[in-house]
């Protein structure tokens, strides 16, 4: 679930507004996929070094059934995917009211009305 943003990626560039440019956007998606970067492998690192050269594929695998600190990383894991199905559904839904003839005003009532029932 790391890299779930490629979907949305023509929203994001729309939303910089006047910071709108290549450049601008290029610095942001480097930034950004260096931050996931370093997660990755601070993840992958400890991981390594809490399991040894047994550790498996999946690093939830590896600890015990009622081991609390393989409880934490299982709900941890889960809320990333709960928010991760979020901006899947975003775009699902911007691309709906695009084929559905919605404009900018009639989308933005209609997020409001959405947010507030």
């Amino acid at each position: 679930v790391a890299f779930t943003a490629h979907y949305n990626m023509p929203r994001y560039y729309s939303e910089l507004g006047e910071l709108r440019s290549r450049a601008t956007f290029s610095g942001i998606i480097g930034v950004s996929f260096s931050a996931v970067f370093v997660c990755c492998a601070l993840t992958a690192a400890f991981g390594y070094l809490c399991f040894g050269a047994d550790i498996q594929g999946n690093l939830l695998n590896n600890f015990e059934a009622n081991d609390f600190q393989g409880a934490l990383a299982r709900i941890g894991l889960g809320l990333v995917v709960i928010a991760a199905f979020a901006l899947v559904l975003h775009s699902l839904r911007a691309s709906i009211e695009t084929l559905a003839g919605l404009d900018a005003k009639q989308r933005a009532k209609a997020s409001y009305c959405k947010l507030h029932l």
